[in-house]
């Protein structure tokens, strides 16, 4: 798949290949989020494999690149606040939408960068309820 393609040298190994920081996986994984969630949701459980698969391998690659990140920052790489911040908007809007799907990537980046999470008003933070 297109995301492997890029992920697996971008967040495991140094290559030519490799995405050179988190903005440009964040960018890929948002943009093909952004795609797959357009998909049509059918009546049948059957038409929607294609969904649900793209979707459970992009959560996946959400959670990859944020361990990574977590990684690169622990390197002495830094990542701006409003980097941060922007990257768990996107990941609420899909973990809104996709909730199984995404909320092992949401507690992973709210236990690492919980203090740029912004507070949605009325919604407790996954895993504090």
């Amino acid at each position: 798949m297109y995301l492997d393609h890029f992920t697996h040298y971008g967040l495991h190994a140094a290559s030519a290949n490799a995405l050179s920081h988190p903005a440009e996986w964040f960018e890929l994984l948002t943009q093909a989020t952004d795609v797959a969630m357009r998909m049509p949701k059918w009546d049948r459980d059957q038409n929607n494999a294609i969904r649900r698969e793209t979707l459970r391998l992009l959560a996946d690659g959400w959670l990859r690149a944020i361990m990574a990140t977590v990684r690169w920052s622990e390197e002495g790489h830094i990542a701006g606040r409003d980097m941060l911040s922007r990257w768990a908007q996107q990941l609420d809007r899909f973990f809104a939408e996709e909730p199984a799907l995404f909320e092992p990537a949401v507690q992973v980046f709210q236990h690492s960068f919980s203090q740029y999470r912004p507070r949605v008003p009325g919604r407790a933070p996954v895993g504090t309820t």
